[in-house]
């Protein structure tokens, strides 16, 4: 009796060390490029599985539904996942949220900023916003939402940023992105912006929904307050119709962020934009990696 209870305390012991050590893992469900992967899907739309401490989370639900499509193509259970992170409240981001929530089939908690639900309009007419309200998924899914204006522990070893200060005069969010409050229009500045910071045995994992508040923005909040070394930058930067100075000034930045935290993992995709990405590829080919529908990322 006693070996046996010896034994199966060793054994809780193991398990622990072991799920303790376990590994990142993080799987682009769906973003504007399909890779050339058999059976994916691409969209104009961002959403990532992340596999951490033995749970799985997701964070943003793409354009339409596809990332469950690509999920059940990539053998991942959305079944499994646990809650739900939203990076702002863009079409792109949150329009899968139906798809995802039925393909989930159990109550979540979904973690964003209160202003996630806002009427975001591109220019004067164009809607952009999340096509559902909180009251009908709510009703439908039985979800709980949690706003968080500032950086967030939303797990163990995961944060988002909440609103991210504008310290630098390149980075702008430009004035076509607007939000209807009260029946009327004004600026956006998509303050719902929501990047995450995931700590691995390497450093810290930045992932980007879009970047909106720009992405030495958000590195430097990140790594002012974590105090961590950035390990690795993945997902969309929101560079697509930037000028020649804002590239420079990101590259610039970019390589001295690099230098000191010995960044090994350069992979931007989604709204970064095709040229863009070549800029980046090109300034940093040690580290750059393709970043698509079906890209998986391991880290210890």
């Amino acid at each position: 009796m006693f070996m046996n209870k010896m034994m199966i305390t060793l054994f809780s012991m193991l398990l622990t060390i072991s799920m303790s050590h376990a590994g990142t893992k993080l799987t682009i469900l769906v973003e504007n490029n399909d890779g050339n992967v058999p059976g994916l899907k691409a969209e104009n739309g961002f959403s990532l599985l992340i596999e951490k401490n033995g749970s799985d989370y997701l964070y943003d639900t793409g354009m339409s539904g596809t990332c469950v499509r690509n999920a059940v193509v990539l053998k991942k259970d959305l079944s499994k996942v646990s809650k739900v992170f939203l990076s702002h409240g863009h079409r792109d981001h949150t329009g899968g949220l139906d798809q995802v929530l039925a393909a989930i089939g159990h109550p979540v908690e979904i973690v964003a900023h209160p202003d996630v639900f806002g009427r975001k309009v591109l220019g004067r007419m164009f809607p952009v916003g999340i096509p559902f309200t909180e009251k009908e998924l709510k009703n439908k899914y039985r979800v709980i939402f949690d706003f968080q204006k500032n950086l967030s522990k939303v797990d163990e070893g995961i944060w988002l940023t909440g609103e991210v200060p504008m310290l630098n005069d390149k980075e702008t969010i430009p004035p076509q992105a607007r939000v209807q409050v009260n029946g009327h229009l004004e600026r956006d500045f998509i303050l719902d912006d929501n990047s995450m910071a995931i700590e691995t045995g390497k450093g810290l994992v930045i992932v980007m929904g879009c970047g909106h508040r720009g992405v030495i923005n958000i590195l430097s909040f990140i790594r002012k307050n974590l105090k961590k070394p950035v390990y690795a930058i993945i997902g969309g930067m929101h560079m697509e119709s930037a000028d020649g100075e804002h590239i420079k000034f990101v590259e610039q930045e970019l390589r001295e962020i690099i230098r000191l935290d010995h960044t090994q993992v350069l992979a931007p995709c989604h709204c970064t934009g095709k040229r863009e990405i070549a800029e980046l590829r090109k300034a940093f080919p040690e580290i750059f990696m393709d970043a698509h529908t079906g890209t998986s990322f391991e880290f210890p």
